[in-house]
């Protein structure tokens, strides 16, 4: 039976363990957007564990596979952010996808309240 085993990364590129709180489809988003990336290998992912109120919260494991793709700079010169740029600018973006769906999961929970409200109301009229 062949291996699954991914080839061990070289010393200078260790795995990082990501955590993601959102929603249930705002993990899965995010967890496809990052399988996506070139560069970019997703070595496991948890199943989601409930965190607070609709979120969720997912682990997942990563390492660059290879540099990033380089952006040019005024005068024609590449720069290559480094691994620990990289890895702020996602957990910045993780940042902000968990903001969003702290903000959803609230208008959810506001629409459900008035939702309750409007139906009780409907009783009392009755």
């Amino acid at each position: 039976m062949p291996s699954t085993r991914h080839p061990t990364p070289p010393p200078s590129v260790s795995p990082v363990e990501l955590r993601v709180r959102a929603t249930v489809e705002g993990c899965a988003l995010l967890s496809a957007r990052l399988r996506a990336m070139p560069g970019l290998e997703v070595l496991s992912e948890s199943a989601p564990r409930p965190d607070s109120d609709r979120l969720v919260r997912v682990y997942l494991r990563a390492r660059l596979t290879s540099p990033p793709p380089t952006q040019a700079a005024g005068d024609g010169d590449s720069e290559v952010p480094t691994p620990a740029a990289l890895a702020g600018a996602l957990g910045d973006a993780a940042t902000e996808i968990t903001a969003a769906a702290e903000r959803l999961a609230a208008a959810l929970a506001a629409v459900t309240a008035a939702e309750q409200l409007h139906h009780n109301r409907g009783e009392v009229d009755r």
